[in-house]
């Protein structure tokens, strides 16, 4: 009897012993995480768990630095076994619906962010990230519920106020978006954020020297703030028409993020309105690599195409461009240009017709001098 008392013991002591040791991989792989250092953690939580696999807090770990690896399935992995194990864990189910955001689940996101705010309703991230959730499905007004509720639970939660003024603006609250972003600002005068956020509603507002100030000063703070960059080069563009200006922005944009099409786009413009057709047709076409249905890139490079004569080209772009959008006013115009240009009045003057009918504008007399 004394030698089986005598092995249980010895067993007991060498169980706690392996808890002990977890515990300590456990720590490390917590350290190890605030330093920035995923893969370390990893390996240090992997032995954790190895040797006490009933320990939570090491699958959560374990997932949050999957997650910034991006290793975004097994971070939702890791997160299922910790809610097996620890199933009202506010802070899983927060970091799972983070990972399914990034993943597109939608529903999956907002069910888990919902889990988590009543589990723990007064943290401001978990209404945060439900709002961002909620507004990648179209639902911007309840996106802008959680926002409030999230600077309800924080009164200086400058994100919940920023995040509310985009959503205004989509919901097209203008100046309730400009609102916010003061408020954030009065929070945090240096967060670039909410100066771009007040320039996008005043672009929306036709305030373009007020947007311009906002766009400069984000940009100030943040130079690497693609959104200003590329807001600011559409107003060098359109407004402005200063080309240099605007391909300087896009420049910055795309070497900032290679694949942000609208930035090729812009630079097409801006070669467009330099008479730099060959390099205005190259951007173009990078666009169309990138998103081979976007209206905007067949409608630039046939623009360039017509104006270099390439005019059977041209035709095929805006041909492509008014397939995309029937209600391409401006496709409609430049294409009966082109079959103006290519002696085809009788198909020429029926896209004018149109063109006007959805009301693009002109000041030249082309529709009277062969359609009329």
């Amino acid at each position: 009897m004394k030698k089986i008392l005598l092995c249980l013991l010895f067993f007991v002591s060498f169980l706690f012993a392996d808890a002990q040791t977890a515990k300590k991989y456990l720590s490390s792989g917590e350290a190890k995480i605030d330093r920035g250092d995923f893969q370390g953690a990893i390996s240090d939580l992997d032995s954790a768990i190895i040797l006490d696999a009933g320990l939570a807090r090491a699958y959560l770990n374990r997932g949050i630095a999957k997650a910034n690896l991006k290793d975004t399935r097994g971070s939702i992995a890791d997160f299922d076994k910790t809610l097996k194990l620890d199933s009202l864990n506010a802070v899983a189910y927060y970091n799972r619906g983070t990972s399914e955001y990034q993943l597109k689940e939608y529903d999956k996101a907002i069910a888990d962010f919902s889990i988590s705010i009543r589990i723990d309703p007064n943290t401001p991230h978990h209404y945060y990230n439900r709002a961002l959730a909620r507004s990648a499905t179209g639902d911007h007004r309840g996106a802008i519920e959680d926002y409030t509720k999230s600077i309800e639970a924080d009164k200086k939660f400058v994100e919940g106020y920023c995040g509310r003024g985009h959503e205004k603006i989509e919901i097209q609250d203008f100046l309730g978006a400009i609102q916010d972003a003061n408020k954030a600002l009065e929070l945090s005068p240096d967060y670039s954020y909410a100066y771009f956020i007040r320039g996008v509603a005043k672009d929306y507002l036709k305030d373009t020297e007020g947007s311009m100030a906002d766009y400069n000063k984000a940009i100030e703070l943040n130079p690497d703030d693609v959104g200003a960059l590329y807001n600011r080069g559409m107003n060098h563009v359109n407004i402005y028409h200063n080309p240099n200006m605007a391909k300087a922005d896009f420049e910055r944009v795309i070497k900032l993020d290679s694949t942000t099409v609208d930035a090729y786009i812009g630079l097409g413009r801006a070669y467009l309105d330099l008479n730099q057709l060959g390099k205005s047709i190259n951007e173009f076409s990078k666009a169309l690599i990138l998103e081979s249905a976007n209206v905007d890139g067949y409608f630039g490079r046939g623009m360039a195409l017509g104006l270099l004569g390439v005019n059977q080209q041209s035709l095929i772009d805006f041909n492509i461009a008014v397939e995309l959008d029937p209600t391409y006013a401006a496709a409609w115009y430049f294409r009966g240009l082109v079959k103006i240009q290519m002696n085809l009045i009788d198909e020429a003057c029926p896209d004018l017709k149109k063109a006007f009918e959805l009301g693009f504008e002109t000041t030249d007399t082309f529709y009277k001098e062969y359609c009329e």
